[in-house]
């Protein structure tokens, strides 16, 4: 059985921890990252239960270069990327006609431009090593 390594967005909330809980569950070679940008204390928690296993990386997904590094620290820890899950992603509790600007640029900034600049940042690598596979979660 072959180890795969696996990021996971938003890996702070209840989606992103099931997604990273199936991923150790499914397969006990697997290591999977677990991407959080402000709050990490779910995220901690899944670390501290698989040490071996699961680990943290600081991860703002609408700023490409904070991509290139999450991704360089992973590549240089394991040497490969199998799995991206975009699972990261905002929501504005608001009507549309009432939603303030910079409301509904930030969720189309995350939800859609976090996905594009995940997708560009870890493509080479599956690219080179060929293979690879990318996800979005369901919202």
């Amino acid at each position: 059985m072959s180890t795969r390594v696996i990021l996971i967005t938003g890996a702070n909330g209840g989606l992103g921890q099931a997604v990273g809980r199936a991923f150790l569950q499914e397969s006990p070679t697997s290591r999977v990252w677990l991407a959080v940008n402000t709050r990490r204390e779910y995220a901690d928690r899944l670390v501290e239960e698989n040490p071996d296993r699961c680990f943290c990386v600081s991860l703002d997904v609408v700023r490409p270069e904070a991509w290139k590094q999450a991704v360089a620290q992973i590549l240089a820890s394991e040497h490969r990327l199998d799995v991206l899950v975009n699972n990261a992603g905002v929501y504005e509790d608001a009507l549309l006609a009432t939603m303030p600007l910079n409301s509904w640029q930030r969720v189309l900034s995350t939800n859609l431009d976090g996905v594009f600049h995940g997708c560009q940042a870890v493509l080479p690598t599956m690219i080179g090593q060929r293979m690879g596979a990318l996800s979005t979660s369901p919202r």
